[in-house]
């Protein structure tokens, strides 16, 4: 098997009131659902610590300190509905602070890259927040990774932004946090996260070495 379970980070995702919900939580929403009815609107459902004041989020169910919620929205496709009508069922799903968690379960680093390439046309940006790659019961499947592959500017941005954070979620730096860290315009940083990660992403998730 090759197969890989992936989390992203979808940043700012359009047609997604969870995600412009979620700014104003102090908790994650949680155990995202949604259906669809025959002409109407999509109702999606979420679970949360945080009792909510929003006139758009209906309380169905309330267990201990976690509530339960249903909100309605349009019927334009959202992130999460195009990854699927793309052929790749969400593990779960999970909205704090703006940013839709997706974990998903795929075939092979292919897939991975159409995920990315499907949601990075309704976000403002994609990151693979974690991967793994499956193997045999009776056999490891290392993966070395040679950071000789990376400019020296590249690990600077990649050690930089772990250092303070950036990769946790929820984060405790911003891309501007970790910018000005580093002396660098937001812009600067963004281009050289994206090329580590994606030197970084063909040696995990690729065929190669």
């Amino acid at each position: 098997m090759t197969g890989l379970r992936a989390e992203l980070a979808v940043t700012d995702p359009g047609n997604c009131p969870l995600a412009s919900l979620s700014r104003d939580v102090s908790g994650t929403l949680e155990n995202v659902n949604w259906t669809r009815s025959n002409g109407g609107p999509v109702t999606e459902e979420f679970s949360t610590d945080t009792e909510l004041d929003n006139e758009n989020s209906v309380p169905v169910f309330s267990e201990g300190h976690k509530q339960t919620y249903h909100i309605e929205r349009d019927t334009d496709p959202c992130a999460c509905e195009l990854v699927e009508e793309a052929g790749h069922p969400l593990a779960k799903v999970d909205v704090r602070d703006g940013r839709l968690a997706l974990t998903l379960n795929l075939p092979d680093a292919d897939a991975l890259r159409d995920v990315v390439a499907t949601l990075s046309e309704v976000s403002d940006s994609v990151e693979v927040q974690y991967l793994v790659r499956d193997a045999n019961e009776d056999a490891s499947d290392p993966v070395i990774v040679d950071r000789g592959e990376l400019t020296d500017r590249q690990r600077e941005v990649l050690e930089v932004a772990y250092a303070e954070g950036y990769f946790e979620y929820p984060r405790r730096s911003s891309a501007g946090d970790v910018a000005e860290k580093l002396g660098i315009s937001r812009s600067t940083f963004a281009e050289h996260l994206a090329a580590a990660q994606s030197r970084l992403f063909e040696t995990i998730a690729g065929n190669g070495h």
